[in-house]
């Protein structure tokens, strides 16, 4: 292969020294403004070809259709829930409760935090946790004697 040059800027009027490293004197680069142009050209040609090359690869839209009951539970962010002060509390306190147990097994941490996200009331309450705005003032106004549980819930969300 042909060993690599800078290019080194030229002004038509005013002769420069090589730039450090330069492997041509700047005598041979001849026509400075028409291999300019040429570089940049190039350049302009590699940018659209690149973009060519990522619209071709995005994958067509597709609409699936359910054909038959799912066993996932669909989380709809938008509609958020109410809030309930006593119902979050309880739930919170089920998955305590569930949870409690479970982590003081001696299995492995791995298995206890597999186990104690299985639990089926620790599931229920990160699906109703995400659903809640626990970042309103609602929310700040239900759980203003407890600011910790309040932290708890918004660090668990997001």
């Amino acid at each position: 292969p042909a060993p690599m040059t800078r290019l080194a800027p030229v002004v038509e009027s005013v002769a420069q020294a090589p730039m450090r490293g330069a492997s041509d004197p700047p005598a041979a680069s001849g026509g400075s403004a028409t291999t300019v142009a040429g570089v940049a050209a190039a350049a302009g040609a590699l940018v659209a070809a690149g973009r060519r090359r990522r619209r071709a690869g995005r994958m067509p839209k597709v609409s699936i259709a359910a054909t038959a009951p799912s066993q996932t539970q669909e989380i709809n962010y938008y509609k958020l829930d109410t809030v309930d002060r006593a119902s979050i509390l309880d739930s919170v306190q089920k998955a305590i409760r569930a949870a409690a147990p479970i982590v003081q097994k001696t299995s492995s941490a791995k298995q206890r935090m597999l186990q104690v996200l299985s639990e089926p009331s620790v599931m229920a309450m990160l699906t109703s946790i995400s659903r809640m705005p626990v970042f309103s003032h609602e929310m700040g106004h239900a759980f203003k004697d407890n600011l910790e549980l309040l932290l708890a819930l918004k660090q668990i969300k997001y």
